[in-house]
């Protein structure tokens, strides 16, 4: 343990020679994929998709938005304090300087997919992954290893 490169490697626990937190990584996907296929079968992710392209026909169809709405953030809301729990985690040291790195997924997954389809976003939040680690790779090996630092 040494604070000044905070790296502060704690005990991993292990349950049938597997870590702690692939167990809760395990878990946390297979609850996230049940949701999902429950809001599937229940006819509710309809609901989520009409609302947001068009929900004044909602409305007009008697179909109270305010509640899909507050579903909705609350869904968002959850999903959001498992990855913030998550992330000391995958981190080793300081994770406030890794903040960076994850904002640049999470917006171009917003900003691709939209509201519109939860795979177009995750497939966007791959793309834009791997090509920065592509480019950060093949710019050190073509440019100069000082390329690291501005991609």
């Amino acid at each position: 343990m040494s604070i000044e490169g905070f790296h502060f490697h704690y005990p991993r626990n292990t349950y049938l020679g597997v870590t702690e937190c692939t167990w809760i990584s395990v878990i946390v996907i297979v609850i996230a994929v049940l949701g999902f296929q429950f809001i599937k079968k229940q006819g509710k992710y309809i609901l989520f998709t009409a609302i947001s392209e068009n929900p004044e026909l909602l409305m007009i169809q008697g179909i109270n938005t305010e509640k899909i709405v507050q579903a909705s953030w609350f869904i968002a809301g959850c999903l959001g304090g498992l990855a913030g729990a998550m992330i000391p985690y995958m981190f080793k040291g300081y994770p406030g300087r890794y903040a960076q790195y994850l904002f640049t997924e999470v917006a171009a997954s917003a900003a691709v997919a939209g509201m519109r389809s939860p795979k177009l976003g995750f497939l966007a939040g791959l793309v834009v992954g791997f090509l920065e680690i592509v480019m950060v790779t093949v710019g050190q090996a073509t440019i100069g290893v000082w390329v690291g630092e501005y991609l």
